[in-house]
């Protein structure tokens, strides 16, 4: 029986002090009674406060690809605070990282960074609005950072169902010429893993070329989870503007968004002045830029290899024993889902949803020292140092879960 009775304390003490409890990514209220306070993390373990150990499948919510406390990003972080953590002004890593960035990535004339993936998005739309002289945002339904935006005149922000041509058609025929930017994930991570199909994608490509609007991919959980970089390079249709985030940062917070010159370009001076000034911060460049160096074809091919065996024999397990459940997966993050059937759009996700049943299952995976997001909608989380030990022990868990429920 797992006990939490020092995270309890702490958290008890955040409550009164701070004003909350736990705050991390895909947490769910109802599961806080099981939350854990962290002590120490390496590699792909985790321990809390009560020295319970688990294999943790959350990983930052995606950001440590390469595993917690990895000695060379480590090390970066390490080297580069010993020489002055911030100066107010710029430093060659920053440079470095978003060449590196740009080079990575080819739709990315201009790389700027921000410090948050939040600030990246608002940064984004903010340059949508000034490049098209309009203000309407279209979003997605369902998509990760579609809260972002959100303005008090709510007659500029209009949100429509993901994969859905036609809803997309009928609503720039009735409003393009005041339409500023489409926003919208590829590959959605707020609904476990949803792809964009091509059709939508290429309806996006298509309508924004041809009345003017600017085209922003959210690739911040997808950029760099592959040996591709980014989605747009795999699917072929390229964003105006791409933002960033998550892994860039290699476990400290940052963001980034860039794209066409002449799009980047037209944000004021003094605005990129005030508001991003943070990033004359050597630490979390030259530690972004460590972790980046490192996720290369090898890396990627052991990764995905290992990603992909585990994703197969799930299913596969699923299907033989005709449970009512499958995974979806990009890359090295995924999902499961509690029915057979495909999900494509947030009605799909809906009727895919069990809180219910994932509470259960989440209570189960940690009995048996195993960390999983906090809530349905997070995907899990492969990083490079699980091992095939960890990922059959994982295999393991939820057969035994799903043969008994």
């Amino acid at each position: 029986m797992v006990k939490f009775k020092k995270s309890k304390d702490y958290i008890q003490q955040a409550i009164q002090i701070m004003g909350y409890g736990p705050q991390c990514p895909g947490l769910s209220e109802k599961i806080c009674d099981r939350s854990m306070v962290i002590r120490s993390a390496n590699g792909a373990g985790i321990v809390d406060q009560d020295n319970n150990v688990y294999t943790d499948y959350c990983m930052a919510d995606g950001a440590l690809i390469l595993g917690h406390a990895h000695r060379n990003v480590v090390l970066a972080a390490k080297k580069t605070a010993e020489r002055g953590i911030a100066f107010g002004a710029l430093t060659r890593h920053e440079v470095e990282l978003a060449e590196h960035i740009a080079k990575r990535i080819p739709s990315l004339e201009v790389v700027r960074l921000c410090q948050t993936s939040d600030q990246a998005i608002q940064k984004a739309i903010s340059l949508s609005r000034e490049f098209t002289r309009r203000k309407i945002v279209v979003s997605f339904k369902g998509c990760s950072y579609d809260h972002v935006h959100t303005d008090e005149d709510n007659d500029s922000n209009v949100k429509l169902p993901y994969n859905d041509v036609e809803a997309l058609d009928k609503m720039v025929a009735k409003m393009n010429g005041d339409i500023a930017c489409f926003l919208v994930e590829p590959v959605t991570t707020a609904m476990g893993i949803i792809y964009a199909e091509d059709d939508f994608l290429q309806a996006l490509r298509d309508l924004s070329g041809k009345h003017g609007i600017v085209l922003i991919f959210d690739e911040i959980n997808t950029a760099f989870r592959g040996s591709k970089v980014s989605y747009q390079q795999e699917c072929g249709i390229s964003a105006d503007i791409t933002c960033l985030g998550n892994i860039i940062g290699g476990g400290f917070p940052l963001g980034a968004y860039g794209g066409k010159r002449k799009i980047i370009k037209c944000l004021d001076q003094k605005e990129q002045k005030n508001n991003e000034a943070f990033y004359q911060c050597p630490v979390i460049a030259r530690t972004g830029l460590s972790a980046l160096n490192l996720l290369n074809e090898g890396l990627y091919k052991g990764l995905e290899s290992r990603a992909g065996k585990f994703f197969s024999r799930l299913n596969e397990f699923f299907k033989i024993n005709d449970i009512s459940a499958h995974a979806s997966c990009y890359k090295s993050i995924m999902s499961i889902y509690f029915c057979k059937e495909s999900v494509y759009n947030p009605n799909d996700y809906a009727k895919a949803s069990n809180e219910i049943q994932y509470y259960k299952l989440y209570d189960y995976l940690l009995s048996n020292g195993i960390r999983f997001p906090g809530s349905f909608n997070r995907p899990f989380c492969i990083s490079a140092l699980h091992r095939k030990k960890d990922l059959n022990k994982l295999l393991n868990v939820l057969e035994a879960y799903f043969l008994k429920r």
